[in-house]
C-alpha cells in the first residue's frame, strides 16, 4: 500500500480508496513547497491507476493545492 505524502513532516491523510472521479480535496501548503507536493501526490495516486489534475490556489487566507481526481 502506498504511503500518504507529508507537508512540512505531516502526513497528508487522503483516503485513496474512496476517492472518486471528480472528487477534490484542498491541501495547504507554503508557496514555494506545491511543486514537491505534486510529485509526491501523483506518486501515491499511481499504485490506483489514478489521474490527478491540480491547481495552486489561496482559500481561506491558505495557499496550497486544490486537488481534483480527473480518472
Amino acid at each position: 500500500m502506498p504511503t500518504n505524502p507529508q507537508v512540512l513532516g505531516l502526513p497528508v491523510q487522503v483516503d485513496w480508496e474512496k476517492l472518486r472521479i471528480t472528487a477534490s480535496f484542498f491541501v495547504p501548503v507554503p508557496l514555494g513547497m506545491t511543486q514537491q507536493l505534486w510529485k509526491q501526490l501523483q506518486a501515491a495516486a499511481a499504485p490506483y491507476g489514478y489521474e490527478l489534475l491540480a491547481e495552486e490556489v489561496a482559500e481561506k487566507g491558505m495557499t496550497g493545492l486544490r486537488v481534483w481526481r480527473i480518472r
